[in-house]
């Protein structure tokens, strides 16, 4: 070599030379107890076409984006939200402090769960900053699934990985930050309190705001109202629902002979339902699943009718349907949820589905309206 410099391979250990998922997700330097020394903020799902939002809202999560002018921290009026669903219990260990999530048998259930209500509170969150004229700061957002570009190992990037479960996940783990970005108001990092650079003043300056009467733990997801509408929502790949994910018993919407039915009958359909509520539950979304009975004809009546049916909990490759209701609803036994359910074709691709399910939540033993009547839009991909 030249001038006798020779060169020296080597690997670096991974908690102090760390990629973005060892870093920012499993943060395995907190684990392992050793300080980091540079970090890869390799490929995420926040950046849009003309600037890496997720990336900086990573770096700003960790307290490494040194790029905001020294007025970020000094001044302004905030509200933070206190709340959680989580706890860390250690670096490698946390829990879930609801019932509802900790007893989901399955992972997906319960992040879905987890995900839909701090969706709900992240809502409620922006519309109280917005009234009380103040930026909100968001609270620390949890996962129990990982995200990645390929398949999980029961919800996690392998069954060796060193993390906890639930973790504290990145914004763009849940949410589009690209469009957030672009129509929500501004925001603070879940670490915006503990940063280096604030003013002490301001971290000092604080007043507690609690909205409506104090709730248990367990009851935490009634303590927000649910809104008269929500935004259109892309529904679930078809799954197996496990036994007693159901609450009720099933409502037929579509009947069809395939024998004698045309374009013209399943080109746009409205079906009214009534469902009513079997036990005191959350209602999380809907179940959709079809039955195909062969018969025969009327001229030709088989000898021996075979029914294939899809219904949970039974597993086929076609699975069910879930449409999920976003904010869930609270019902109790013998509740009534009934409307009317719309079937129809995409404009962009008249091989997928478009559906409406217009939704009233009424109380009989009462008489009352438990829910303000909603309409949600599915598009089923």
């Amino acid at each position: 070599w030249a001038g006798g410099v020779r060169p020296v391979l080597g690997t670096f250990p991974i908690a102090r030379v760390s990629n973005g998922h060892t870093f920012f997700i499993q943060k395995l330097h907190d684990i392992v107890g050793v300080p980091p020394v540079c970090v890869h903020t390799t490929y995420q799902y926040g950046d849009g076409d003309k600037y890496a939002y997720g990336k900086r809202e990573r770096l700003r999560d960790a307290g490494l984006w040194l790029v905001d002018p020294a007025s970020r921290y000094t001044s302004g009026s905030y509200l933070q939200l206190t709340s959680s669903l989580a706890r860390q219990l250690s670096p490698n260990k946390a829990e879930l402090l609801l019932p509802a999530l900790r007893d989901e048998v399955h992972c997906v259930m319960a992040h879905l769960k987890l995900n839909a209500l701090q969706r709900q509170w992240l809502q409620v969150g922006f519309l109280l900053a917005h009234a009380l004229g103040r930026t909100l700061v968001l609270p620390p957002l949890w996962c129990v699934v990982d995200r990645f570009w390929t398949i999980l190992d029961h919800c996690l990037i392998g069954s060796k990985v060193e993390m906890s479960r639930p973790f504290v996940c990145p914004l763009d783990h849940s949410f589009d930050v690209p469009a957030m970005t672009a129509q929500l108001p501004e925001w603070r990092e879940h670490t915006f309190f503990a940063s280096q650079r604030i003013a002490p003043q301001l971290a000092a300056s604080t007043a507690p705001v609690r909205v409506g009467a104090a709730v248990a733990p367990d009851a935490a997801s009634s303590a927000v109202p649910a809104p008269a509408a929500s935004a259109p929502a892309a529904a679930l790949p078809a799954v197996t629902l496990p036994e007693g994910a159901t609450i009720g018993e099933a409502a037929r919407l579509l009947h069809f002979e395939t024998a004698t039915v045309t374009q013209a009958d399943v080109a746009t359909v409205t079906r009214p339902f009534e469902l009513t509520i079997s036990s005191d539950s959350e209602v999380s979304g809907f179940g959709s699943w079809f039955d195909t009975a062969f018969e025969g004809s009327p001229s030709s009546p088989a000898s021996s009718p075979v029914v294939l049916s899809t219904e949970p909990p039974l597993e086929t490759h076609w699975g069910q349907q879930v449409l999920l209701l976003h904010p869930p609803q609270l019902a109790a036994a013998g509740d009534l949820l009934h409307g009317d359910f719309t079937l129809g074709r995409q404009r962009e691709n008249h091989r997928l589905l478009a559906l409406r399910i217009r939704l009233r939540h009424t109380r009989p033993a009462t008489g009352e309206e438990v829910y303000p009547e909603r309409v949600i839009h599915y598009r089923v991909d």
